[in-house]
Formats: structure tokens, sequence, C-alpha cells
């Protein structure tokens, strides 16, 4: 079945979108008469857009001064990912009563021969590679839930996404990327094989591990990655 989407989901997915790839930067004031002219829509959708943008966290309204793209400080960003971390904790519990095993099998071998093949083209490809697939996985998983808990998660994850592109950045700039991308791969073939085998303890180490580590990783180089531009 298909799904109907409004006019103002479509400009608000788009403007997600353009924050997300850091199109629009943190701080960067949002012009709605030039959104309105590249989206070819009149400023009605855009204004309803903003919004609800500034109730998911990604956009601050200032009264007599504009809209303006969300930056966070430590806190914040210590707070979303102990969020994200807390919700995939009950993903995976889920995963492994619920997962298609065929499925899970899929990606363990995707993850293994991606590690195989680490360092076979340039590694910013690798990152690319890498990190689609991570969030292919993800987003399997979530989806096996209840629509009101992967709601969540997906603005969760969607408000991170900014902040993780920066922090691969910082790797492949600091020349430690494929060090970084070996240990990630690794923590998501555990993960995964844990949720096969259906052990729901190791299933909560590698999630945390996964994502509590990002947290403190970038939380410990926190003013370098923030002064960064993705790469990915």
């Amino acid at each position: 079945m298909l799904e109907y989407k409004s006019l103002n989901d479509l400009v608000y997915e788009e403007i997600k979108k353009r924050i997300i790839e850091n199109k629009y930067k943190p701080n960067q004031k949002l012009d709605i008469d030039q959104i309105s002219a590249e989206l070819k829509v009149s400023r009605t959708p855009v204004t309803n857009a903003i919004k609800a943008l500034e109730r998911n966290g990604y956009v601050t309204i200032i009264q007599r001064s504009g809209s303006y793209v969300r930056s966070y400080d430590k806190k914040e960003i210590e707070a979303m990912f102990d969020f994200r971390a807390a919700l995939e904790e009950v993903v995976v519990c889920r995963a492994i009563n619920d997962a298609n095993r065929t499925m899970i099998r899929r990606y363990i071998s995707l993850f293994e021969s991606c590690l195989d093949n680490l360092g076979a083209t340039s590694i910013a490809e690798d990152m690319r590679y890498f990190d689609d697939l991570q969030a292919q996985f993800h987003s399997y998983l979530w989806k096996l839930c209840p629509a009101i808990i992967y709601n969540e998660i997906e603005n969760v994850m969607d408000l991170t996404k900014q902040i993780t592109a920066k922090h691969v950045s910082f790797y492949i700039k600091s020349g430690k990327a494929t060090e970084f991308a070996r240990n990630e791969l690794i923590t998501h073939i555990e993960l995964a094989k844990s949720i096969l085998s259906q052990n729901e303890e190791e299933a909560r180490k590698y999630i945390k591990k996964d994502i509590i580590g990002t947290k403190d990783d970038i939380l410990f180089h926190f003013d370098e990655i923030m002064s960064l531009e993705p790469e990915l």
C-alpha cells in the first residue's frame, strides 16, 4: 500500500534532509522566500514545515529575528545518544524474537564482506558504503517495533546523523578511518550474530557498545569534530 504524503510532509522531509546533510548548517538562518522558490511552493508549507522542525528539535525560531538551524552543545548530544541507546536496547530485545533469520544472516554476510574488502577502494567510499549499510540494518530492526516506537527512534537517529557524519570525517582527516571502520564493522557483526543466536545479554552489550561508544568518542573530541565539514 502506497503511503500518502501531504505537501507539508514533503517540504518538511526535504528541509530536514538538507539540515541532516549539512546543506543548511548549524546556526544558519532559513530564508523562507528562498526555500519556497527553490521548492516551487508557496510560503505556507515552508512555514508549516519549519514549525514542525522546531517541535522535533532541528530548528530554533526567534521572534522578530527568524528561523535558524539548531546547533547542539555537549549536554544535548549526550542526552540524544543516551536516549537513542535506551530505545535501541528495546529494539534489539524485540528483534531477538521477531527478526527474520535469513535477513539477519544477509546483514552478517554484508558486514563481513565489507570488513574483508576494507581498503580495496578509497576509505571515504568504504565509509560511505558502511554508513549506508549500518543505517539499513538499524532501520530494519526498528521497523520490527510498533510504529509509535519506530517514529521516535527514527527522529532521534536523524537528529544524530549530522553529528555522526562529522565524527566519521574526523577519523578520515586524522588518518585513522580504517581502524575506526574495522572496529565499527566488528561491533555490528557481533550485534547481528547475538540477535541470530537469540542471546539477549550479548545483544544488549553490543548495542550499548555501538551507541554509547560513539557518544563517548564524540564528546572526547567534541571541539575538533564540531568544527569539521562532513565528507560523507
